[in-house]
């Protein structure tokens, strides 16, 4: 944003031109300027040997493309190996879970809402086992209700007492 503040970007992303004007060389400049002070003094080592600022935010790029697909690894491994205890708190797990979903759509890997379900009811002990029935895990979690002073889960079988109450 910074880049595009100052109008200079466009030596960022575009074409290095032909001939090179004085303005060009004087923008590219700025603009690495720039980048290496808005990034973390153990990140020179990555772009040291950039000739241009296109190669500056390449080289930054291609480490920080590798960092996220390391981050949705990691995050992957995590969300699948996280299990709510028996007896555990409920609103603290889907929290948690609701977490790693975000923080994988911010890298990059958005899960789909039925898949962010399989692997919530994935996560709950065997005694949460009538959960499954679809009519009962939609509304948990679209309700928009607090988790932790409301009664809002109800079957849509139309008996009233099918209601679970979540209260601590």
């Amino acid at each position: 944003m910074l880049l595009t503040r100052e109008e200079l970007w466009y030596v960022v992303v575009g074409a290095k031109p032909e001939p090179v004007t004085e303005q060009w060389k004087k923008d590219d400049s700025k603009a690495r300027a720039t980048m290496g002070l808005c990034i973390e003094d153990n990140q020179f080592g990555l772009v040291k040997t950039a000739n241009s600022a296109s190669d500056f935010w390449n080289q930054l790029k291609a480490y920080h493309e590798k960092s996220t697909v390391t981050s949705r690894v990691s995050l992957l491994k995590k969300l699948c190996s996280l299990n709510l205890a028996e007896g555990g708190d409920v609103e603290g797990h889907l929290v948690v879970l609701e977490d790693l979903f975000d923080r994988l759509a911010n890298a990059g890997q958005e899960l789909e809402e039925s898949l962010r379900i399989a692997m919530i009811l994935r996560s709950l002990p065997d005694s949460y086992g009538d959960w499954s029935r679809p009519w009962r895990v939609v509304p948990m979690l679209t309700s928009p209700c607090s988790w932790s002073n409301q009664s809002c889960l109800t079957s849509s079988s139309g008996g009233g007492n099918d209601q679970v109450n979540r209260s601590t």
